[in-house]
């Protein structure tokens, strides 16, 4: 950028010549984590990967956007030094109808009518299917982790699983509906629904309807 200013016309040349340049060359979309990355540790807080992951997923690929939330989740987590992806996720969801908490808890009480109506009111509104996906995942690999350590209490699982400890006695509920096989089931469905999205180009919609509608039958026939 430079050398194409000094061959500019006047009066970029002199411009250039007599005052201070400073180029910020713009980001690629893969260094967009990293920047955001940086910008939290700056704030002497860390996050999770997976709600750095769904941080980009929410705000896109604007910087302006990505530092915007950041500095909305600093002042949300408060005197915690750690970001979570329910940080990420209950932040996004103020002033909507429905979250993606209310569509895990549907799924965790296996209850089909509501888990579809949240289902499509998430795509509807906010067409964030990977980040539905991504949640998803994360909710059946933390009651993977519980269903192995369930004995231990509220507090270690917290600490294991990363997730707040209010939420835990949600999680424990969940394994009432899914066993150990079903959760398996869940996590293979999911993977196999990204596939499809995202390789095969496939509706969203469709798929994760499909995905939601088999987790859920999968449960059932195995209580």
């Amino acid at each position: 950028m430079e050398k194409k200013l000094r061959k500019a016309p006047f009066p970029f040349p002199l411009l250039l010549e007599r005052h201070l340049w400073i180029e910020h060359p713009k980001l690629y979309d893969r260094e967009i984590p990293s920047w955001a990355g940086e910008r939290i540790r700056q704030h002497s807080k860390s996050i999770d990967p997976d709600a750095l992951e769904l941080l980009i997923q929410y705000a896109g690929d604007s910087l302006y956007a990505v530092h915007n939330e950041i500095e909305k989740l600093i002042l949300y987590v408060g005197d915690r030094l750690k970001i979570t992806a329910e940080d990420v996720a209950a932040l996004a969801g103020f002033a909507r109808e429905h979250t993606i908490f209310d569509l895990q808890a549907a799924i965790g009480k296996a209850d089909l009518p509501r888990a579809l109506r949240i289902l499509k009111h998430l795509l509807t509104v906010q067409r964030q299917s990977l980040i539905i996906l991504t949640m998803l995942t994360r909710y059946f690999t933390v009651l993977l982790k519980l269903a192995q350590l369930r004995k231990r209490n509220t507090q270690e699982l917290s600490k294991i699983t990363g997730i707040n400890a209010f939420f835990i006695p949600e999680y424990l509920a969940a394994l009432q509906q899914f066993p150990l096989k079903a959760i398996v089931q869940a996590l293979d469905i999911l993977y196999q629904a990204d596939a499809r999205i995202k390789r095969s180009g496939e509706n969203a919609e469709g798929v994760l309807t499909e995905a939601v509608i088999a987790i859920i039958r999968n449960a059932k026939g195995q209580q």
